[in-house]
This record gives C-alpha cells, sequence and structure tokens, in this order.
C-alpha cells in the first residue's frame, strides 16, 4: 500500500470523527443510537432487507473466493462484499431512521458512514 493511500485513509477517518463526534453530537446534538439487526424498534421490512443484504454478502464472498476461477480474480474484488456489506447496511438504516423517527435526525449518522465507506472502497480501488 502506497503512502498516499494510507495518508488517504488517515485522513478520511479524521473528517469522519470530527463530523461524527464534533459537528453531529455536541453541534447539532444528534446522538448516535445503534440497535441490534433484529431489535423489537426496527421496522420488519428494514429488517428483512439487512437480512437479504446479509445473505447476499455471504452468498458472494463464497462465490468469489472459493469458486472455481477464484484465483484470478482480484483482491479488491474479493474484498468488495464487505464494503458493500456495510453500506448497503448503513443506507438502509438511514432510510428506516428518516422514514421512522425523522426529527431525531439520527439518520445522518448512518449515512455519513455510509459516505465514508464507499469513499474507502474508492481510495483502495484507484490504488
Amino acid at each position: 500500500m502506497e503512502t498516499s493511500t494510507i495518508v488517504l485513509l488517515v485522513l478520511v477517518i479524521a473528517i469522519y470523527l470530527w463530523i461524527s463526534e464534533y459537528y453531529f453530537k455536541r453541534y447539532l446534538g444528534i446522538k448516535l443510537q445503534s440497535r441490534w439487526m433484529f431489535s423489537d424498534e426496527r421496522n420488519k421490512l428494514a429488517v428483512m432487507i439487512d437480512g437479504l443484504i446479509l445473505i447476499l454478502f455471504i452468498g458472494s464472498i463464497f462465490h468469489l473466493n472459493t469458486g472455481p476461477n477464484s484465483y484470478t480474480v482480484s483482491p479488491v474484488i474479493r474484498i468488495s462484499p464487505m464494503f458493500a456489506l456495510v453500506f448497503l447496511q448503513n443506507l438502509n438504516r438511514g432510510i428506516e431512521e428518516r422514514l421512522t423517527r425523522r426529527d431525531e435526525k439520527r439518520y445522518y449518522h448512518n449515512w455519513l458512514s455510509s459516505f465514508v465507506m464507499l469513499v474507502t472502497f474508492i481510495i483502495i480501488v484507484g490504488e
């Protein structure tokens, strides 16, 4: 991994922490409340979508890493389902929070996490 890639990743993490901890929590007063995937407070459709994303993640990991031609696939492509899992689940939870508890604005944290995952993946792919 090149030095510029590491510097960019550290910069992305620093910006994420600053926005999440300082701007969202302290300045805007938006608290992050994490919930378990199968929490009773969650919308059933959102839980089903999270479950589908998890099943697709497991299937794609096995297919990309143990398939007949897995040795020819790039390592970045083989780990891409992990980025997709975090990106899609945070995006799904952000949409769920926006639809159910709009006034609390906790969806900002989820959407920020999705954006950071996307930027991180772009940085790693661009190496």
